[in-house]
C-alpha cells in the first residue's frame, strides 16, 4: 500500500500493483505501476491530492463503485490503462487532460462531487462515463475532440457543452441528461444515436458533422408539466446526414422530441415513412 505526504513531487514506479492509501503533494504526483493496475484502498476518505497527477497502470486504473474508483482531489488528471478501465471519483473541480482506457470492452469512468469537469481528452475502446454532480461537463474550447469511445452517458447537475463551446465528441451513441436547469450542447463527429433529457429550463443543442443523426427521445424540459416536458427548445443538426427515428419499434403515440421550439436541419432527409418516423 501506498501512504505518502511529501513537500515536493512524488514519483513512485512499482513493478506490481499499487493500492493507493493518502498520498498528497503540492505540485505533482505520478504513479507507475508497470506490470500491474493501480487501486483504491475502499476508503473514499484517502485521497490522491495535487496540483496535477499523473497515473498510469499495464492493467487499470480502479475499479467500478464508490469503494473501487481511485479517489483524487485534484486540478489535473492524467490517467493511463494499457489493458483495462478507468475509474476515478473526484471531491471537486477537475480538468480531464489526457485519460485512455485500452482492450475489448474497456470504459472510462469519472465521477465528480462537486463544481465543474473540463474535458481535454478522454478516450475508451467502449464507454466514457461522465458524472459532474453538482456542476458542468465543458470543453476546454481546443481544437480536438473531447470524448472518444464507442459511446457516452454524460450526467450534470448544470450544464454539458455551453453555448460557444460545445462539448465535441466522437462516439456512435450518447445518452445526456442534466438537472436543474441546464442545457445540452454536443457537437458529434460521426453518425449518432441520441438520448438526450434537459432539466428545468435548459435547452438542447445537437450538431452532428458527418451522418445520421437518430434520435430515441429528446426531451427539453422536466418530465411533468403541460405538455410534458415541452418548455424548453431543441435544435438538431445533421451537416452531412439525415435526422432519422432510432426506434423503429416505436408505439403509436410515442414522441422522439418533447420541447417548446423545435429546428431540424439536415442535408439528408427528416423522418420517414411509417410507424418509426
Amino acid at each position: 500500500d501506498v501512504d505518502v505526504v511529501a513537500g515536493g513531487a512524488i514519483n513512485i514506479n512499482a513493478t506490481g500493483d499499487i493500492t493507493l492509501q493518502s498520498v498528497a503533494a503540492p505540485d505533482q504526483v505520478n504513479l507507475t505501476a508497470q506490470a500491474g493496475s493501480i487501486l483504491d484502498d475502499g476508503a473514499n476518505g484517502t485521497v490522491v491530492q495535487a496540483t496535477t497527477a499523473t497515473l498510469a497502470a499495464s492493467a487499470g486504473v480502479g475499479a467500478a463503485g464508490a469503494a473501487g474508483q481511485v479517489d483524487t482531489t485534484v486540478g489535473t488528471l492524467n490517467v493511463s490503462a494499457a489493458s483495462g478501465s478507468v475509474f476515478i471519483g473526484e471531491t471537486d473541480a477537475i480538468t480531464l487532460n489526457s485519460l485512455s482506457a485500452a482492450g475489448a470492452g474497456n470504459d472510462v469512468t469519472v465521477v465528480s462531487a462537486a463544481q465543474n469537469m473540463t474535458v481535454v481528452n478522454v478516450t475508451a475502446p467502449d464507454q466514457v462515463n461522465l458524472n459532474a454532480q453538482a456542476g458542468s461537463i465543458l470543453d476546454d474550447g481546443v481544437a480536438g475532440i473531447a470524448v472518444t469511445a464507442n459511446g457516452a452517458t454524460l450526467s450534470a447537475g448544470a450544464d454539458i457543452g455551453a453555448g460557444g463551446v460545445p462539448l465535441t465528441t466522437s462516439v456512435s451513441t450518447l445518452v445526456a441528461d442534466t438537472t436543474v436547469n441546464g442545457n445540452i450542447t454536443v457537437d458529434n463527429a460521426i453518425a449518432l444515436t441520441l438520448t438526450a433529457i434537459a432539466g428545468g429550463t435548459g435547452a438542447i443543442n445537437v450538431v452532428v458533422q458527418n451522418g445520421d443523426l437518430s434520435l430515441i427521445l429528446v426531451q427539453a424540459g422536466p418530465a411533468s408539466g403541460t405538455p410534458a416536458g415541452a418548455t424548453n427548445d431543441v435544435v438538431l443538426t445533421a451537416n452531412n446526414g439525415s435526422i432519422l427515428d432510432g426506434d423503429l419499434g416505436d408505439f403509436p403515440g410515442d414522441v422522439d422530441i418533447k420541447a417548446n421550439d423545435v429546428t431540424l436541419s439536415a442535408t439528408g432527409v427528416v423522418g420517414g415513412p411509417g410507424a418509426g418516423e
